[in-house]
């Protein structure tokens, strides 16, 4: 399939898109490359960063999930009630 057929305003989302997941995903991996015996002997406030983390990663991919089927997260009840 030639990038012509794909509309340049759809390619550009789908590179940001890609970005944002290329962000997540170095954020995350740097502090779950350890172990879990590793990432249990961390420091309790270092513990609630990567808590913290994970919750914002978990929703950042719920938000682009929504994107992707073409819905407006800020219209979606669940994301509404953070």
């Amino acid at each position: 399939m030639s990038t012509d057929a794909i509309p340049p305003e759809v390619v550009e989302q789908l590179r940001r898109f890609n970005e944002a997941l290329t962000v997540l995903e170095d954020a995350y991996q740097k502090h779950f490359s350890n172990s879990l015996e590793e990432n249990m002997q961390r420091p309790p406030l270092e513990k609630l960063e990567i808590d913290l983390m994970s919750v914002f990663v978990i929703n950042s991919l719920y938000w682009m999930l929504l994107c992707t089927h073409g819905q407006k997260p800020k219209d979606n009840e669940l994301l509404q009630n953070e």
